[in-house]
């Protein structure tokens, strides 16, 4: 079984590509239900862990 760590650190690429490409909303909806599957976390937190991990990773930056 992973930790919850490493289910985000194997997600992460993945979701932060799809943010932003304009068709990946049904990929980051596939993402997130899969995590939500694996942890048990609602989607909500999920989200919220996955923009916290890219704040706290440099070489990501958000595109306002």
């Amino acid at each position: 079984m992973e930790t919850k760590r490493e289910v985000f650190g194997r997600y992460a690429n993945e979701y932060y590509k799809a943010r932003i490409t304009k068709s990946g909303k049904k990929t980051l909806t596939t993402i997130i239900d899969t995590v939500k599957d694996v942890t048990g976390m609602g989607r909500k937190s999920i989200i919220r862990r996955f923009n916290h991990l890219q704040m706290k990773d440099g070489k990501v930056k958000q595109n306002y």
